[in-house]
């Protein structure tokens, strides 16, 4: 089941969204570290996941992440004592 977010502020445009996911990409100048976004893209996509956005400028943003409820054998496999711990 997907988590949507929608967030009402001014919205982002082509550029923006392009760079989101960025290491130390920010919007927010001085104010930002960059670091957000691009950890829970890294983290969703560690559990086989995908996160996107739909914005326009004027518009706010939506987010929609989704996360499988099933672990990937690919993913099971990344560690070798996955099994003993799980089953």
């Amino acid at each position: 089941m997907p988590v949507l977010c929608a967030w009402h502020g001014i919205g982002m445009d082509q550029e923006t969204r392009e760079s989101l996911f960025t290491l130390f990409f920010s919007s927010k100048g001085n104010k930002g570290t960059g670091l957000g976004l691009f950890i829970a893209d890294n983290i969703i996509d560690q559990h086989a996941g995908k996160i996107s956005v739909v914005s326009k400028p004027g518009q706010g943003s939506n987010f929609r992440i989704s996360i499988p409820k099933i672990i990937p054998q690919s993913i099971k496999n990344m560690t070798g004592d996955w099994k003993e711990k799980n089953e």
